[in-house]
């Protein structure tokens, strides 16, 4: 059986807990929520394996292109 067929197999995404946080931290100073989540099958998976990961992502979350993990320049988290 290929990889991407065991991927997509269980999609299930288990929210286990959701805490508010409210209060200034040190990214914001607006109320947000922490949420502990199990992803299942999903963990084994690198998200470039899952059909449309990349684009629902940015989609939702457009101000990812902000963050600068790993390449320290803009659009850095989202770079493949």
């Amino acid at each position: 059986m290929p990889q991407n067929d065991i991927i997509m197999s269980k999609r299930d995404i288990e929210f286990l807990k959701i805490v508010p946080l409210r209060g200034p931290s040190m990214w914001t100073y607006r109320p947000v929520l922490e949420a502990w989540i199990d992803i299942h099958d999903l963990e084994d998976a690198p998200s470039n394996t899952i059909p449309g990961f990349y684009e629902r992502l940015s989609a939702w979350l457009p101000s990812l292109v902000e963050h600068r993990c790993n390449y320290e320049a803009r659009g850095g988290f989202l770079r493949g």
